[in-house]
């Protein structure tokens, strides 16, 4: 039939008929005529014959080339495939997991270092239906060496003074120029074993950062260690609950007692207080103990790994009332001198001077005049005049010392009444004596 005659081959031998080749629509016709006989008149038939394509194969497929490094320019990916029943066709994707849409039969290209997706197929033709779809090659582009060195003028600044707050502090910023060829920086704060775009630490202390320049297409560019310190913080009291509480009503003991009652809470970053007694020369960290006295305590806070320690702006005087003795003395009217009696502590005696208030004698409710009486260092050392103890009865008298932490202490002394000498009725002259 016209238009497909061409693809008829007929065997001259066995009248075999064959399809050389295949038209666009895989359709040939062919016209079959038998010649007219003495018994037949001529007769035609037309067949129409389809004709199915073939399947393309691979019969090599296309190799990674291997230890590619940056160069600059564009470099293949792979080596040519070869294809049986049409051509090789490649693909560049985005992924090993996404088939591409777009091919070429030129093999893939590229020039920036990083790992491609080559995938490949043959595609057919007019005989030939297209393969399938092969893949992925995973080949890498490996950055070039290191280029070029850091300067000064590429270090990263430091954000410095820093202080501990609780939250992540930066600590380096950023340079205003890069060395050439790298477009980012990173920084790690624990020896590299990570790297993050930001250099942060929240802990107080001298933090080592290291900084690397990355790049596309070349090896990092390290730069030198660099030191930044965040300070620690220095915490304050704010509210009583966080200081110790003198105890009350404290009275001499032979045992030392405590003088204070340990803080209710402390200040945040803080783990527990440390005592001084003797204005900070020492501390401890027991509660302080005493048996009778006025003693003052100074209070430090000890701080965590982020908080200084400090000394509290206050001091706690804490009194425990002594035990005093006096001594009991008598006194002869007509005396000239007076009547001394001491008053001591058991401890501390050096404060007892500075704790004395006054004396009141017998029950009398008022403070005797100072002017009735000399009082002096020594512990505390009351001499009654002569003119006021001339003025007292005969027999024994109390006098009660008050002092500032409480204590009344008596001490008990005799009026007694001169004895005049009786004359005997002779004398016996004794040389050397006076009579």
């Amino acid at each position: 039939k016209d238009g497909s005659r061409s693809y008829i081959n007929i065997d001259s031998n066995t009248g075999v008929l064959s399809i050389r080749s295949v038209p666009s629509d895989n359709k040939a016709y062919v016209l079959v005529t038998a010649a007219e006989t003495e018994e037949y008149a001529k007769a035609s038939i037309e067949v129409l014959i389809t004709i199915n394509k073939a399947n393309s194969s691979v019969s090599k497929a296309p190799e990674a080339i291997s230890n590619l490094r940056y160069t600059g320019t564009a470099q293949e990916l792979v080596n040519k495939g070869q294809a049986k029943g049409g051509t090789m066709n490649y693909a560049l994707g985005d992924n090993g997991e996404t088939e591409p849409a777009e091919w070429s039969n030129t093999i893939p290209s590229a020039s920036d270092a990083k790992t491609y997706y080559v995938w490949y197929m043959v595609k057919g033709n007019n005989n030939y239906n297209n393969s399938a779809v092969f893949g992925p090659i995973e080949i890498s582009i490996g950055k070039a060496d290191t280029k070029g060195e850091v300067t000064e003028e590429n270090y990263p600044t430091s954000n410095e003074p820093l202080t501990y707050n609780a939250s992540a502090q930066k600590l380096l910023n950023d340079p205003k120029e890069y060395p050439q060829d790298y477009d980012t920086i990173l920084y790690s704060t624990d020896g590299g074993t990570s790297w993050s775009d930001k250099a942060e630490a929240t802990d107080a202390g001298i933090h080592q950062i290291r900084f690397k320049f990355t790049s596309p297409n070349y090896e990092d560019l390290k730069g030198p260690i660099m030191g930044v310190e965040i300070k620690k913080a220095t915490g304050s009291v704010t509210s009583q609950d966080q200081k110790p509480a003198p105890l009350e009503d404290l009275k001499y003991s032979e045992s030392a007692t405590e003088l204070l009652e340990a803080p209710k809470e402390l200040p945040e970053g803080y783990d527990k207080v440390q005592y001084s007694m003797d204005d900070g020369k020492s501390w401890s960290d027991s509660i302080p103990k005493g048996q009778g006295g006025d003693y003052t305590v100074k209070v430090k806070y000890i701080g965590d790994k982020n908080h200084n320690d400090f000394i509290g702006d206050y001091e706690l005087t804490v009194t425990v009332q002594n035990s005093y003795t006096a001594n009991d003395t008598s006194w002869v009217k007509g005396s000239s001198d007076g009547d001394l009696i001491i008053y001591k502590a058991k401890v501390q005696d050096e404060q007892t001077y500075g704790k004395f208030i006054g004396v009141k004698v017998d029950n009398d409710n008022e403070f005797l005049d100072p002017s009735k009486y000399d009082k002096s260092k020594g512990s505390v050392r009351i001499t009654l005049k002569p003119s006021y103890l001339e003025t007292l009865s005969i027999g024994r008298h109390t006098l009660n010392a008050y002092f500032s932490d409480g204590a009344i202490v008596p001490a008990y002394f005799t009026i007694r009444e001169r004895i005049k000498p009786t004359t005997p009725d002779y004398v016996i002259p004794m040389t050397g004596v006076e009579q």
